[in-house]
């Protein structure tokens, strides 16, 4: 993960991790991730690719709470 931020132009600061299974409430981790973006200043977020889409809420949904209260958006890295 070090290189692929690397490889973006950016350094990996923390990595967030949700254990299964999920409730149909905001994720924990995706709620910490979303605090620290804003505290941070951080804008990007890096996934693998679906990750989001495997969690209990709707990824439009957590897209959107990410960029409205993280002030982040999210990109999928390439496998």
């Amino acid at each position: 993960m070090n290189a692929a931020a690397a490889d973006h132009g950016h350094e990996l600061a923390t990595v967030f991790y949700e254990d299964s299974p999920q409730s149909a409430t905001l994720p924990e981790a995706f709620a910490e991730l979303t605090i620290e973006c804003r505290r941070s200043g951080a804008h990007a977020v890096f996934t693998l690719p679906g990750y989001l889409g495997g969690m209990a809420v709707p990824r439009i949904c957590l897209l959107d709470f990410l960029a409205a209260r993280g002030n982040a958006q999210v990109g999928e890295l390439v496998a």
